[in-house]
C-alpha cells in the first residue's frame, strides 16, 4: 500500500494531524517487515528503535484523552484489512464501561461509529463476549469479510479449576473451544484500548494466550515506553486546540480557614459553574446549536463523605436551594436506576447539572459536558490524574479545534482548586501528564532547563514492599499557658480575596472573578474555640490566658477595642491570624510538654512521588552515572530490590549507599524514602529519613549526614537521631522485626563496603 492510500483512509475519516502521524508511522514500519517472522528478526528489520515486553510485536500509540483514539482503531483496522494483513481484530476493553462503548461504536448509526467515513466497511462482523458462542461459527461459514471481536479482559481470563471461563470451554458449534479458535486464526491483530491495565501477569498471560500475530496499544497513561510509536500529551493536545483549555483556579488573598475547604470549593465551582452555563446558553442560542447541560464533576473520598456532599449541595442553605434534585451520586452500590441516569447525561432533558463519584468514572466514560472538576479527595495526586481530567476536556458540539469555538468559557474546563502556596495547587500543575510542565513567566535565563517526573512504585503487593508501620504522634502538655502581649507579626491590610485561573501551558495568569467566603456570626469566638480546641497546644485549662493574649492581638491588629473591627478583620484574614497566634503561643510552652508515639495497626502506603531533574535527561541507569555529575538533578535506574525502581538521590553519598544495598545478598529489599511518603515528627518537624533496608532478621534507618555536623554533635542532628531511635522502639514492639537507626557520616560512605561494614562505620547515637 503507498502514502497515498495511508492519506486517503486518513482523510476519508477525517483523522486529526496527531492521529494521521500515527496511521502513517504504524504503515512506514510494517512495510519493512514480515509479521510471521520470528520477533528479534521483525525486531532487527524495523526502522525505528522499538523493544517490546510482549512475545509478539505490539506498538503503542500514546495520545491524550479526547484527540480520538476510536477513529484511530478503527483507520488501524482499515489499513491493516487493505494491506491484507489480517481480517480478524479483537478489540480489548478492560472493563464492562469501555466493553459497553466498543459495542455501541460498532454500529454504524453511532456518532462515534468506528468506520467513520468508510462505507465499505460496512459489513465488518462484530462478534462480542455476548454472542460468540453462536456467531462465531455463522459467521466463518458465511462471511469472508472483516471480522471484529469485541471483548472485556476479564472474559480471556482461565480461572482455576472450579471458574473456567466459558471462553477456554469446547463450544459444539466450533469443534474446539473459542479460545483455540483465535490462536489458530494466524492473522489475529490485537488492539487493546487503555493498554496501560494489561500489565497484570495473569492478563498478559491471556493476551500470549491468543497467539497474536500484531498488538496495538491505545492509552494515554503508558507504562512500557520502548514501543511508542508516538507520544501526544495533553499539553501538546491543549496547545494545538484539539481539546478544552485546563484552567487550574486558585484563591489569591486567601485566608478563610482549612476547615471550611470543601464548602469553599463547592461554592466556588458551583458559582463559576453556573457562569459557564449563562455562556452556554447564550452561544447556543446566538448559534443555533444543539442545547447542552454543561456538568460539574466532583471527586469524594468514600461513599459516606459522597452521601454527605450530596445532601449539602441539595439543601435549601446551600447557594438557595438551587441544586436541589439536580445532583447525581455514582459509587460502586449505585442502582440501576443512577446508572441509567449516567448514561443518559449528555441528554438535553437531563435534570443533573453535578455528578459525585466515588473512584468510578475514569476510564471509558465519554460525555462532552463536563465544565467544572471539584476534587475533594485526599489524594489529589489520583484525584487529578491524566483518567480524571480526561473526563472532562473533549470539546463539544462535534467541533475538531477550540478555535472553532468563539466564546473561550465555552470551550474550558476549570478545576477548583488549587491554593497557591500549597501542596495542593503545586500537585495540579504537576499532577500528571495531561499537563506537561508549566512554563515561567520569567525571562529565560542560563540556568538548565528542568522538569518534574514522576516516581513510580510497583504494586503494593510486590515483594520488594518494606511493611513500615504507621505511627501516629500526640501532643501533650501539662500546666497552663503563661500570658504574654501578642502582636501581628504579619501584614493584615484589607484585601480582596478573588479567583485566579493559571493557563495551561503558558503559565499566564487570569482574575476569573470573585471567591465566596465563609460567613461566621462570631470571628473572635471562632478563633478562641479553635485556638483551645484545635490547635494541638492548648486546652480549657489554658481559656483564661487565650482571652488576655486574643484581646491584645486583636486590638493591635485593629487599633481598636471594637469587638466589630475585630469580627470584620478576622473575616479577611482568618487563616492568616490563626497562623500568626499558632506561631507565638508555641513560643511561649507551657510547663511541660512531649510529642508521643502512639502506634496503630496500619502500614505505610506506597505513592507515587515527584522529583524536578534536569529536562529530557531521562531515567539514567545507575552504573552509567558519572562521578562529576549532579546527581541530584538526575533520576537513577536500574534497581531491583526496591519498590522505586526510579529513585532521586539528594547527595553522591546516598546513591551509593543505594548501589550497596541492591548489590548486598544480605539485604532482601530496600527503600529510598520520595519526598513526603514517611516522616517522624519531632521538635524540629517532621524529619524524613534517607534510606530503610531489610535483612532476614531486621529493619534499619540509615541517614547520610555531613560529617562536621555529625563530629560536632549539631543538635539539631542529634535530636532527630535520638527522635528516630524512638520510633525504632516502638516500631519494633508492634513489628515482625526489629528496627534500629544508623547514623553515616557523608565521608565514611564507600562503594567497597558491604552492607554490614558500612553499619560498623556508623556514629553512635
Amino acid at each position: 500500500m503507498s502514502e497515498q492510500r495511508v492519506k486517503e483512509i486518513a482523510d476519508a475519516m477525517n483523522l486529526r494531524e496527531p492521529l494521521q502521524d500515527g496511521l502513517r508511522k504504524l504503515h512506514q514500519n510494517l512495510s519493512f517487515v514480515n509479521l510471521h517472522d520470528a520477533l528479534p528478526k521483525i525486531n532487527s528489520d524495523l526502522p525505528g528503535n522499538y523493544t517490546f515486553d510482549t512475545d509478539f510485536p505490539s506498538f503503542c500509540f500514546d495520545i491524550a484523552t479526547g484527540v480520538g483514539k476510536t477513529r484511530l482503531m478503527g483507520a488501524c483496522i482499515a489499513y491493516l484489512y487493505e494491506q491484507g494483513i489480517s481480517r480478524n481484530f479483537f478489540l480489548l476493553a478492560p472493563g464492562q464501561t469501555i466493553y459497553d462503548k466498543m459495542k455501541r461504536e460498532i454500529v454504524p448509526s453511532h456518532p462515534k461509529y468506528l468506520f467513520a467515513g468508510l462505507p465499505h466497511f460496512a459489513n465488518a462482523q462484530a462478534i462480542t463476549g455476548d454472542d460468540y458462542r453462536w456467531r462465531e461459527g455463522l459467521t466463518l461459514q458465511l462471511y469472508e469479510d472483516v471480522r471484529v471481536y469485541i471483548f472485556n479482559i476479564q472474559k480471556l481470563l482461565k480461572g482455576g479449576e472450579k471458574q473456567k471461563y466459558k471462553f477456554h470451554k469446547f463450544v459444539e458449534t466450533l469443534g474446539k473451544s473459542f479460545a483455540e479458535s483465535m490462536q489458530q486464526k494466524g492473522d489475529l491483530v490485537l488492539l487493546m484500548d487503555e493498554s496501560h491495565r494489561y500489565r497484570g501477569p495473569k492478563f498478559f498471560e491471556a493476551l500470549h494466550d491468543l497467539n497474536p500475530l500484531l498488538g496495538l496499544e491505545f492509552t494515554a497513561t503508558p507504562v512500557f515506553p520502548g514501543n511508542k510509536l508516538i507520544n501526544y500529551p495533553m499539553k501538546r493536545a491543549i496547545e494545538d486546540g484539539y481539546v478544552k483549555r485546563v484552567r487550574p483556579i486558585y484563591r489569591e488573598n486567601d485566608a478563610q480557614g482549612d476547615e471550611h475547604l470543601d464548602t469553599l470549593k463547592l461554592q466556588d465551582g458551583l458559582h463559576l459553574h453556573l457562569r459557564t452555563k449563562a455562556h452556554i446558553e447564550t452561544y447556543i442560542a446566538n448559534k443555533g446549536l444543539p442545547e447542552i447541560r454543561p456538568l460539574a464533576f466532583i471527586n469524594t473520598r468514600d461513599i459516606s463523605h459522597g452521601e454527605k456532599i450530596q445532601k449539602q449541595i441539595e439543601s435549601a442553605k446551600f447557594m438557595g436551594g438551587q441544586f436541589k434534585g439536580k445532583t447525581l451520586l455514582i459509587h460502586s452500590r449505585s442502582d440501576e436506576e443512577d446508572e441509567k441516569a449516567l448514561v443518559n447525561l449528555e441528554n438535553p432533558g437531563s435534570d443533573v447539572e453535578v455528578v459525585i463519584h466515588v473512584m468510578r468514572l475514569k476510564e471509558g466514560w465519554d460525555v462532552h459536558n463536563i465544565y467544572t472538576i471539584i476534587p475533594l479527595r485526599a489524594t489529589i495526586s489520583e484525584t487529578l490524574g491524566a483518567q480524571t481530567i480526561g473526563r472532562g476536556v473533549r470539546l463539544p458540539f462535534g467541533k475538531a479545534k477550540r478555535d472553532e469555538i468563539e466564546d473561550e468559557e465555552v470551550a474550558t474546563l476549570n478545576v477548583i482548586y488549587c491554593q497557591k502556596g500549597k501542596d495542593n495547587y503545586k500537585a495540579i500543575i504537576e499532577a500528571a501528564e495531561y499537563v506537561g510542565e508549566m512554563r515561567p513567566e520569567a525571562a529565560k535565563d542560563d540556568s538548565p532547563e528542568v522538569e518534574s517526573h514522576e516516581l513510580k512504585p510497583l504494586s503494593p503487593r510486590s515483594p520488594h514492599a518494606i511493611e513500615i508501620p504507621l505511627i501516629e504522634t500526640r501532643h501533650t502538655s501539662i500546666g497552663a499557658l503563661v500570658e504574654f502581649p501578642a502582636k501581628p507579626t504579619v501584614a493584615l491590610g484589607k484585601v480582596t480575596t478573588s479567583l485566579v485561573g493559571v493557563d495551561i501551558p503558558t503559565g499566564g495568569k487570569e482574575e476569573v472573578g470573585p471567591a465566596t467566603e465563609i460567613e461566621s456570626a462570631d470571628e473572635v469566638a471562632d478563633l478562641r474555640r479553635w485556638l483551645i480546641h484545635e490547635s494541638d497546644c492548648l486546652n480549657e485549662t489554658d481559656a483564661e490566658a487565650v482571652e488576655e493574649v486574643l484581646e491584645s492581638y486583636l486590638t493591635a491588629a485593629t487599633r481598636s477595642k471594637d469587638p466589630q473591627e475585630w469580627h470584620t478583620m478576622l473575616r479577611q484574614h482568618r487563616q492568616t491570624v490563626r497562623d500568626d497566634l499558632f506561631n507565638q503561643i508555641k513560643q511561649h510552652p507551657k510547663e511541660t510538654e512531649s510529642l508521643d508515639f502512639a502506634p496503630t495497626n496500619s502500614k505505610m502506603a506506597f505513592a507515587p512521588a515527584r522529583r524536578t531533574v534536569l529536562k529530557d535527561a531521562g531515567v539514567r541507569d545507575r552504573r552509567a552515572v558519572q562521578d562529576q555529575e549532579d546527581i541530584t538533578r538526575l533520576v537513577v535506574g536500574g534497581y531491583d530490590k526496591t519498590i522505586y525502581p526510579e529513585c532521586a538521590f539528594d547527595s553522591a553519598q546516598e546513591k551509593i549507599v543505594a548501589d550497596v544495598l541492591n548489590s548486598d545478598k544480605t539485604v532482601k529489599r530496600w527503600l529510598r524514602v520520595p519526598e513526603g511518603q514517611f516522616s517522624i515528627a519531632g521538635a524540629y518537624g517532621n524529619y524524613s529519613p534517607d534510606l530503610i533496608a531489610e535483612t532476614e532478621s531486621a529493619c534499619h534507618i540509615i541517614e547520610v549526614k555531613d560529617a562536621a555536623k555529625v563530629r560536632k554533635k549539631d543538635h539539631e542532628v542529634m535530636e532527630k537521631a535520638k527522635r528516630a531511635k524512638e520510633w525504632c522502639v516502638e516500631s519494633t514492639n508492634i513489628s515482625k522485626k526489629p528496627w534500629s537507626y544508623h547514623l553515616l557520616p557523608h565521608d565514611k560512605v564507600s562503594a567497597s563496603d558491604s552492607f554490614q561494614g558500612m553499619l560498623a562505620k556508623c556514629h553512635p547515637v
